[in-house]
């Protein structure tokens, strides 16, 4: 969607691992040296054949810490810890986060009130806005996931939790490639 709507073309370097937290994603752990080792790899495979205009991490992490109920000030020190420690490694033009949804809170296999899980992942959704408004190199591409984790019509029933299915990760893949054209016109 992002290469329809800028006509520019998009080298994706895969990263994730489901089930993290972010403290295992800190500077200093074997995720964190694989992530970095992994990313500057593959610019540098890229910038040998083509020219890299603009370099954006995309992050979709938080629901792991929503279950481990992490306050919310701990997730924004760590996330802005983590953009710093990935900006020593090699150069971005933005840290991109797309908000996680409602997890802990449809999670049956934690123990908590409904209420109090959601908390926990409205913590972790507030942290992820507020790195924003706080550090011009963080911007949230979308909210969407909220809605979508809690319509059934966009959550696959086969998956261990609350996790989106093909319609819901379309969505999710179209409004964040969306807002990132939108920002890179506007760059």
């Amino acid at each position: 969607e992002y290469s329809r709507l800028c006509g520019k073309s998009v080298a994706a370097i895969h990263c994730a691992k489901g089930n993290t937290s972010i403290a295992e994603w800190e500077e200093g752990t074997e995720r964190f040296a694989a992530a970095a080792a992994k990313i500057k790899a593959g610019l540098s495979r890229v910038s040998a054949t083509e020219k890299i205009d603009k370099t954006y991490i995309i992050w979709l992490q938080g629901e792991s810490d929503a279950l481990l109920f992490t306050p919310q000030k701990v997730y924004e020190e760590k996330l802005i810890r983590l953009k710093e420690a990935l900006k020593r490694e090699f150069y971005f033009d933005k840290f991109c986060i797309i908000k996680t949804g409602y997890f802990a809170a449809y999670a049956g296999w934690i123990s908590g009130a409904f209420d109090e899980k959601k908390a926990s992942d409205t913590a972790i959704m507030n942290a992820q806005e507020n790195v924003a408004e706080i550090d011009s190199d963080f911007v949230v591409l979308t909210d969407v996931t909220a809605g979508l984790s809690e319509n059934p019509a966009y959550l696959n029933p086969k998956e261990f939790g609350p996790h989106y299915n093909n319609a819901g990760m379309k969505i999710i893949g179209e409004a964040a490639a969306t807002t990132l054209a939108e920002i890179e016109k506007r760059s």
